[in-house]
């Protein structure tokens, strides 16, 4: 396979291993409170229908930007109109509204959003999904041409010009032939999966593949290694029926949803899902976002079998009516700096709003998980009672700690009907001062797909005091309520002066590394073709 070309204006010096990395200095101190600054950022000018959230490098400056999806009745509103919105980082935390040249259509129907390197030429390219709950929208690819036009433009690449209620896509190699593939969920149909056939173009195989299940409710996507083979298998998160499909190569998917345990009362009601290692173990578990119903954790195994927990491990929220607290919005990151991942909740609907809050893990012996949340996020109160969709953890400011933003808004559907304006602003969180007690790393494919989706990270840090630590992170396209995090992995270094990085690509290589105190730096995949 032909290496992928190293793009964009980045000083390259080569460490052992094989790693190229690109290097700079993150120096600010840290402290734990969060403040909302999304105004003095630019973020928050005009309120909408927020639904996706993205923290992506569209011009490949090195610092990322943000995408955020907004709906609007079809035609749209003149009232109240609301509109996709695309915001280039000006490096001095501040943002600029950019036009990426996309067209209204897809701009003011906008659900879901999914960024990736599908055509491995170095820049992230646009996968939106429209419709949603509003009506019948489009799937539209397209392709980033930066570097010679600074716009992004609509191709056909053999998807489909169907009219359905898109609810969100995921990218993943899941044939690991180094390019990637995607996942789309019609909400009242079917899941539609895609293949990429390394020419921009793509072929739709689901019912080739095995996965047939039709839904009245589907939700978003989730790719991940359930089993630890090296392949990416499915999740598919729906209100009345989920389902888990296992990878099995040649043989196609296979229906294992059974393996998330035992009968879900009353049904099993995932708004939205997410994968993530929250207890260390180097197993992903998966996050069920349980609209109207008490959240879980289903804890992989390793082996393809889960066993999920709630309320025992700290997972319990109030449930309307006493006071409404479903997850309809989801992210997840490092929001408290101890290095564990958390979740962030957002909730409301379409007719209520209520506050936003977040889980904090943290390692625990009590228990056969090895992790406990607490309850955590105050700072989220401070934009009130709002309805949250989208969430999306990064360091934007690139002092080593990670942000988050929040798109709210509620529906132009319920507002049509009642008269209300349940518009949002966007918020902004950061950590005051930053952290330079972390450290960065970005991977970069060459035999895997650039973008390295599906790679697994084993981070190794020797504290002064006390015994080693270890941390397992994964690279992953959108989830939860289509949110997309920032591709730099933050690692807390706990006051060592570096940590140990062992990586396995989607392409099965391995390859070990060394990270740091204040470096963020691009770890380039060892390729069998280079010398």
């Amino acid at each position: 396979m032909r290496p992928h070309r190293l793009l964009g204006p980045i000083r390259i010096a080569a460490l052992a291993f094989g790693a190229i990395v690109a290097t700079t200095a993150i120096t600010r101190s840290a402290t734990s409170e969060l403040a909302d600054r999304a105004k003095q950022a630019h973020l928050a000018g005009t309120p909408g229908y927020g639904k996706a959230i993205s923290l992506i490098d569209v011009d490949g400056d090195g610092w990322e930007d943000v995408w955020d999806s907004n709906t609007n009745k079809a035609p749209a509103s003149k009232t109240r109109p609301s509109s996709s919105r695309f915001f280039l980082n000006q490096k001095d935390g501040t943002f600029k509204p950019y036009d990426l040249g996309i067209s209204d259509e897809d701009l003011e129907f906008t659900w879901g959003a999914a960024w990736a390197d599908f055509d491995n030429d170095g820049d992230p390219d646009l996968l939106l999904a429209s419709g949603g709950f509003l009506g019948d929208g489009a799937l539209s690819l397209y392709e980033n041409r930066w570097r010679e036009m600074k716009k992004l433009v609509k191709i056909s690449a053999g998807i489909t010009t169907e009219k359905h209620h898109w609810w969100n896509a995921s990218w993943a190699d899941f044939d690991n032939d180094g390019c990637l593939d995607f996942a789309a969920i019609d909400g009242r149909g079917r899941a539609w999966i895609y293949r990429n056939g390394c020419d921009k173009t793509f072929r739709e195989v689901a019912r080739k593949l095995g996965i047939v299940g039709r839904f009245k409710d589907g939700k978003n996507p989730v790719w991940f290694d359930i089993d630890n083979d090296g392949d990416q298998d499915l999740y598919i998160a729906a209100s009345r029926y989920h389902r888990l499909y296992r990878n099995d190569g040649e043989a196609g998917f296979v229906n294992v949803t059974r393996n998330l345990g035992g009968k879900f009362e009353p049904l099993p009601l995932v708004f939205a899902a997410l994968a993530a290692d929250f207890n260390r173990d180097g197993n992903l578990d998966l996050y069920l976002g349980r609209q109207a119903s008490q959240d879980l954790i289903a804890f992989g195994r390793g082996d393809g079998t889960f066993q999920r927990a709630g309320k025992r491990i700290g997972i319990e929220t109030k449930l309307y009516p006493d006071t409404s607290e479903n997850t309809m919005g989801l992210g997840v990151g490092d929001i408290d700096n101890d290095g564990d991942l958390d979740v962030l909740i957002g909730t409301g609907g379409p007719d209520h709003a209520n506050f936003d809050f977040a889980f904090c893990s943290r390692p625990s012996t009590e228990g056969a998980f090895g992790v406990a949340f607490d309850r955590c996020g105050a700072f989220a109160r401070s934009h009130g009672e709002t309805q949250t969709h989208g969430i999306a953890v990064g360091d934007l400011d690139q002092d080593g700690s990670n942000d988050v933003v929040f798109n709210l808004g509620g529906s132009p559907g319920f507002d049509a009907k009642s008269g209300a304006d349940s518009r949002g602003l966007n918020t902004l969180y950061s950590h005051k001062g930053g952290n330079a007690d972390t450290a960065q790393i970005r991977l970069r494919g060459v035999d895997s797909n650039r973008d390295a989706i599906g790679a697994r990270i084993e981070v190794t840090v020797s504290p002064k005091e006390g015994p080693a630590q270890i941390f397992h992170y994964s690279v992953q396209s959108s989830q939860g309520f289509q949110s997309q995090n920032s591709s730099w992995q933050l690692i807390r270094l706990m006051g060592s002066k570096q940590a140990e990085v062992k990586i396995r690509w989607p392409s099965g290589r391995r390859t070990e590394h060394a990270i740091r105190a204040g470096e963020r730096k691009i770890l380039l995949e060892r390729s069998t073709e280079r010398k």
